[in-house]
């Protein structure tokens, strides 16, 4: 999946969220952040910190792959 905005990361951990059959509760336990923290991310809110976002997509068995894009794309 590719994303561009802070509502696009919090549409797809939601999407991962939900697949692997977590609750809020569960994954903000797990991941050592607030469930309204969590609320927060997945509703597109743009003050996430970054070291909270990476324990996150490590509970959620994520990876964050950096590309860069190609020339004529945005």
């Amino acid at each position: 999946m590719r994303v561009q905005t802070a509502t696009d990361v919090g549409m797809a951990l939601r999407e991962r969220r939900r697949q692997l059959g977590l609750t809020q509760e569960h994954v903000a336990a797990l991941a050592d952040v607030g469930r309204p923290w969590l609320i927060a991310v997945e509703a597109g809110h743009q003050r996430a910190e970054l070291d909270k976002v990476l324990r996150l997509l490590t509970v959620l068995k994520l990876t964050l792959d950096l590309s860069p894009v190609p020339p004529g794309r945005r």
